[in-house]
């Protein structure tokens, strides 16, 4: 799979992209860096188009995370665990970390386009099991909770005596 900046031929000028970037054709980004194909830039065009309009209504492109780390909270809260927030979403499950954070450890602001898509998870119903995949951290937390519980009503080992440790088959 050949990324933007990766395709320079002989004799042109070199990429501003970074070695490492993720950024692939067809994307705003890849434009900002110099590409000219067609997809890139008309990518470019929509994205500053949506910012121009935005901006014009008077919306900030950076937000309050509280809205946004509110809800992740509950969605985790929910059985939903960071990654399936990003899948969800579409963003990046470093972002929705950083919304999980204590709020002292919490980004200042964020990208509205990030909190939109955090806001816009549906909640997963209360009734509903995690799927496979989906909150089996939390899944694991509430059957270790439930073995602990079930263990307090158990007879302790100390009153069973030599019959808990006896192995023969008689």
């Amino acid at each position: 799979m050949v990324t933007a900046g990766q395709d320079q031929t002989a004799g042109t000028r070199p990429s501003r992209r970074p070695t490492r970037s993720r950024v692939r054709h067809g994307q705003a980004s890849c434009a900002d860096y110099g590409c000219l194909r067609a997809g890139c830039r008309q990518a470019a065009l929509r994205a500053r188009r949506r910012r121009d309009s935005d901006r014009a209504q008077g919306l900030a492109a950076r937000v309050d995370p509280t809205p946004a780390a509110l809800r992740a909270a509950v969605l985790v809260r929910r059985g939903m665990s960071a990654q399936d927030i990003a899948d969800a979403s579409k963003i990046a499950v470093t972002s929705v970390r950083r919304l999980l954070r204590p709020p002292g450890r919490r980004p200042v602001r964020i990208a509205r386009s990030t909190a939109e898509a955090v806001l816009g998870v549906p909640l997963p119903r209360r009734d509903q099991p995690p799927g496979p995949g989906r909150g089996q951290l939390v899944l694991q937390v509430r059957l270790g909770e439930a073995v602990v519980a079930r263990a307090a009503h158990v007879a302790p080992v100390d009153r069973l005596g030599d019959q808990a440790l006896c192995t023969s088959g008689h």
